[in-house]
């Protein structure tokens, strides 16, 4: 097997490179702009911070009209927020709709989170899924770490790897290699850049990291790259 490529599991980006595996990010409201001859990997979904509390049902619909595409490989962005000006009860019946419908088409849910951790565990055990959660651009600590590891669940680290002074930066070397995912988001850094940092936290190199995370990926996504 030659070397896998690098996997960007949350970006808002478009990226073109041959060593490069995107998954683009695309919110809800911009789903029917999509061409439905699209062949970029990509998410789709409504975050907590874009909810119309007038029309989200529509953005609702847009997005259980694309979730069947082969191209989609997961719901999301979705999530509860703390910190957005939503109304928390209505964040909470979004993010429902949206776990049904990853539990439907059965594919992962991409998870914003913000001081909002007990909530979504609460909400997903209820919901009695089996849909994987990725929380996307994970910078909490170990204990918040702990308790969604234990779930089975998956944590996508971002640029925070670059502050040494960052929960992520502290806690990434004790995540098990077979549960991490690596981003850009919107950073502006590029993913060689992440990789190269998380390759030097875990005391491997960059193909080592490579290899774990193409496996995560083939594992989590229930597909053969």
């Amino acid at each position: 097997m030659s070397a896998p490529p690098f996997i960007d599991i949350h970006t808002h980006r478009f990226v073109s490179a041959n060593d490069i595996l995107a998954v683009e990010n695309v919110f809800a409201a911009d789903v029917p702009g999509m061409s439905k001859n699209n062949d970029r990997f990509f998410s789709a979904g409504l975050h907590p911070w874009h909810i119309n509390t007038l029309n989200f049902e529509r953005d609702i619909l847009h997005i259980e009209e694309v979730a069947p595409n082969r191209h989609l490989l997961a719901i999301g962005e979705a999530g509860l927020d703390r910190l957005s000006n939503v109304d928390f009860e209505i964040q909470k019946a979004v993010f429902t709709k949206q776990l049904e419908i990853a539990t439907t088409v059965g594919k992962p849910l991409i998870i914003h989170c913000v001081k909002a951790f007990p909530e979504v565990v609460s909400l997903y055990l209820t919901s009695k899924s089996k849909t994987t959660l990725i929380f996307h651009g994970f910078n909490n600590n170990l204990q918040i770490a702990g308790s969604m590891l234990k779930h089975g669940f998956y944590l996508s680290f971002g640029h925070a790897l670059l502050n040494q002074k960052s929960n992520a930066y502290l806690i990434f070397s004790h995540i098990p290699d077979d549960r991490f995912f690596l981003e850009t988001d919107d950073s502006g850094y590029s993913i060689e850049e992440i990789y190269a940092e998380a390759a030097n936290i875990k005391r491997m190199s960059i193909l080592e990291i490579k290899k774990i995370v193409f496996t995560n990926f083939e594992n989590c996504f229930k597909t053969n790259l």
